[in-house]
């Protein structure tokens, strides 16, 4: 992974998959003060932590939650299972965009809880990343031999 891995590529991946199995549910990024649709997802970054796992290597860690909630509710848990197994299945991958490039994503720790009418689907995508020190470590070098010189 480069340094341009930002969580910002990682939200937008995980929106375009929730938004490519849901096409007919919207899905938000951001708070949203007026004109709620319902049904709808909410998609943000729960936790985020970045550490050093051994010299210039780092782990990412980014749990992304994945807020949903139904419009009916008289079958209110039915729909809640069926869009939670969805979930799993298109959060397993993701497809993120940075540095000119693509890279697939495997999504791990995957679970919900129910809250009072909706849930949160909670998935990680970790990663490991090195940055490379670009400083030279040595400018120009002069060579004076004692023998020439004499």
């Amino acid at each position: 992974m480069e340094n341009s891995m930002e969580i910002k590529n990682i939200i937008k991946a995980v929106s375009a998959a929730v938004n490519g199995e849901f096409d007919d549910i919207t899905v938000y990024n951001e708070k949203v003060e007026q004109g709620l649709r319902l049904p709808c997802f909410f998609v943000y970054c729960k936790y985020l932590s970045r550490n050093r796992y051994r010299g210039q290597r780092f782990i990412a860690k980014n749990e992304i939650c994945i807020q949903y909630i139904p419009s009916d509710s008289q079958r209110e848990n039915e729909i809640i299972d069926d869009t939670v197994q969805r979930l799993y299945e298109c959060t397993r991958y993701i497809t993120v965009y940075c540095g000119g490039g693509e890279m697939l994503l495997d999504g791990t720790n995957a679970h919900y809880e129910k809250k009072d009418g909706y849930i949160n689907f909670y998935v990680n995508y970790d990663i490991f990343y090195r940055i490379v020190d670009e400083t030279a470590l040595m400018e120009d070098l002069t060579v004076i031999n004692k023998e020439e010189s004499a």
